[in-house]
């Protein structure tokens, strides 16, 4: 009974078929797959079992609700759904090293992530830097834009649009007195390509509003806006 209830779900995901009869039911079932928590608690965490694999499932769940909102519809890929579960289910942690590149520049700066991919860093002339690299609220900005970019072109993926290009401009406004803050930030996109803008502004605005994380840090000390402009 369990397969069948599961076959039934993946299929009204799939299909995009019933969508107001597939979430609730897949609701019910994440609500049901706590149960063994509750019946069975030695033999949930004791050994591999039939119960045991239930309690994962609703990390899972999680993720394939976050792309279908994303779509604006319930069609799911085979992978994303289970990576995003997964995340759910465990902390991900990011951990970056920092270097100075030489005894004679003490301001560049190089950034290492765990993929071996680096970015240089310095700072202006007038403390003593040598310009070779981006300041570090440069960088800030950076992720805002590219944060905000990776989530539009996904969405415009997803909602088969035919993004030729993509363009963001990040303007930031900081406070005088120290520590220099930003105060208000600006985006603006430029998208290339035959595209609905009702998608359009859909995307950018979830993307901004709603899934970037870059931007709903930043808007925790700053306000954050933005605007776009289609190019066919």
């Amino acid at each position: 009974m369990l397969a069948i209830w599961e076959v039934l779900l993946g299929l009204l995901f799939f299909t995009n078929l019933f969508q107001k009869v597939a979430i609730p039911l897949a609701l019910v079932h994440m609500a049901c797959t706590f149960l063994p928590l509750v019946f069975f608690p030695t033999l949930s965490f004791t050994r591999p079992s039939i119960y045991r694999q239930y309690i994962a499932k609703p990390g899972i769940h999680r993720g394939a609700f976050d792309d279908a909102f994303i779509q604006g519809k319930t069609v799911l890929t085979a992978t994303l759904p289970l990576r995003q579960g997964f995340n759910y289910l465990k902390p991900f942690i990011m951990e970056i090293t920092i270097k100075r590149l030489t005894e004679s520049e003490p301001f560049h700066l190089e950034g290492r992530n765990g993929s071996g991919n680096t970015v240089d860093v310095d700072g202006s002339p007038s403390i003593g830097g040598s310009d070779k690299g981006m300041r570090p609220m440069e960088l800030l900005l950076t992720s805002v834009g590219t944060c905000s970019a990776m989530d539009v072109i996904h969405m415009m993926r997803k909602q088969r649009q035919e993004l030729r290009d993509i363009q963001v401009s990040v303007k930031g406004d900081r406070q005088e007195a120290h520590p220099q803050i930003f105060t208000d930030i600006h985006l603006h996109f430029d998208l290339f390509g035959p595209l609905d803008p009702a998608k359009v502004e859909k995307a950018v605005s979830s993307s901004v509003e709603r899934f970037c994380t870059a931007t709903r840090m930043v808007e925790k000390v700053a306000k954050v806006t933005y605007d776009f402009n289609i190019h066919p």
